[in-house]
């Protein structure tokens, strides 16, 4: 659609512009003339993003720490060894202990707490795909921004050469006396209003699509983007096709329920008594005659579980596990409420764009044309060629308007089933604020295990 905006751009510069204005909107039109004519899929743009802001590489540095962290929680403790001597002087007995202790996971506190690692590591793998939907839904509200907002600068386009033709036909008349260099003034001054906002919305084009380029690294215009698709009436789930288990959250909750039982087997198993296992050599010499005598000694070194530490630990893991099974249904419900209150309102929308689009602008198109051939015949005034072109030129922003609207829907209700918030994909800095948490929680991972 930018095409059509620069291939009359010099015939436009000409007849429509003033030198002033002329000089300025050519700066601005010569750097958009410089765009690639290759199309930029919205694939093609998330792998660029992608590939530029390196997540894969930090996402596999976080498995790689869980895995270590795995690996630690399954390590034995280190053994003691202990050694102790009575009599020093040659007139006293002499007993010398060699012991090695050794504490023994009896109850499998170490494959619980590795199992727990074990979740974590299967939550990074769901907050990873997560991420990674987030930000290709965040890039493809910021590619349909990009494409309406294109849109716009054509329907402006076409709404100053609608303009220019009022202009000249103002100036015919003018010539052959019928109308006053008054009503001139009042058209010309109308049309250079057109200009000062086609200037501005071709300069904020540009400018949004240097902010998107941003996103891969680069500060350019120099791409173009594919077609983007035509909305109709079909449902949008139909059209979506998205399952449940695309949906993270509802994902990350099932999760949390195993963690918590997880956490909780932890907490029992760690809550028993370690027994530690003792093992060593006791050497006694007679102060008389010197012999010497040696007995293995072997011993069990159990705690007394008097103070039940993690009895209070247990009890928050039941509280979240009950909090966990109470939010499921209920974010499910809202949901599906969404979901429908969503369509509901797409449909609504779909049948006031079609209404503008095929009633009403081809009406209101075809009584500006007839004003306009009726004003040159002398039939018709000024005044009236304006109205009849500000109520097609109000229409046609009408339904550019909704057209907006029925995309947010759109990508509102592609949201909802993922399990993502609409609020947080319509920032146009989503994408490196997302990368720059990742890159910071890296360096946060929690210790788990309970330690």
């Amino acid at each position: 659609m930018f095409k059509s905006i620069f291939k009359h751009r010099s015939q436009i510069v000409r007849a429509v512009l003033p030198q002033s204005i002329r000089l300025s909107m050519g700066v601005a039109v010569v750097s958009m003339v410089s765009l690639s004519h290759a199309n930029l899929s919205l694939n093609e743009l998330n792998e660029k993003v992608s590939a530029y802001q390196q997540s894969k590489m930090v996402w596999q540095t976080q498995q790689d720490i869980l895995q270590l962290e795995r690996k630690h929680q399954l390590t034995w403790q280190n053994p003691t060894l202990t050694v102790q001597q009575t009599g020093f002087k040659n007139s006293q007995e002499q007993e010398l202990e060699v012991l090695i202790s050794q504490p023994i996971d009896v109850f499998a506190v170490r494959r619980k707490a590795a199992n727990l690692v074990d979740l974590q590591a299967e939550q990074t793998a769901l907050l990873e795909k997560s991420m990674q939907q987030q930000q290709a839904l965040a890039l493809e509200y910021f590619w349909v921004q990009l494409h309406l907002f294109s849109q716009d600068v054509e329907l402006l386009k076409q709404q100053l050469q609608m303009s220019q033709e009022n202009l000249d036909a103002t100036k015919q008349r003018f010539k052959a006396g019928s109308i006053a260099q008054l009503d001139v003034d009042r058209v010309e001054i109308q049309h250079l209003d057109l200009q000062s906002s086609y200037l501005q919305q071709v300069q904020a084009l540009n400018a949004m699509k240097r902010q998107l380029s941003s996103t891969w690294g680069e500060n350019t215009t120099a791409y173009e983007l594919s077609t983007l698709e035509t909305l109709n009436k079909t449902s949008i789930r139909e059209r979506l096709n998205i399952d449940a288990k695309s949906n993270v959250n509802v994902r990350l909750m099932q999760l949390q329920s195993r963690e918590s039982e997880a956490q909780l087997a932890y907490l029992k198993a760690q809550a028993k008594p370690m027994p530690t296992l003792s093992f060593g050599v006791v050497s006694v010499q007679d102060a008389d005659s010197k012999a010497k005598d040696q007995q293995v000694r072997v011993g069990v070194e159990l705690p007394l579980a008097v103070f039940q530490r993690q009895q209070y630990r247990q009890q928050i893991e039941h509280l979240k596990m009950q909090t966990t099974a109470q939010a499921q249904p209920r974010y499910q419900k809202n949901s599906e409420l969404n979901q429908t209150r969503i369509n509901s309102e797409y449909d609504m929308l779909y049948e006031q764009y079609q209404q503008v689009t095929q009633q009403q602008i081809p009406l209101v198109k075809s009584m500006k044309e007839k004003t306009l051939i009726g004003f040159m015949a002398g039939k018709y005034t000024v005044t009236e060629v304006q109205l009849a072109t500000s109520a097609l030129q109000q229409r046609q922003l009408h339904a550019l308007q909704i057209k907006k609207q029925l995309w947010n829907k759109y990508l509102e209700q592609k949201a909802m089933l993922l399990g993502i918030s609409f609020e947080q994909i319509s920032n146009i800095n989503m994408v490196n604020d997302l990368n720059q948490d990742l890159w910071r929680n890296t360096r946060n991972l929690p210790v788990v295990g309970g330690e």
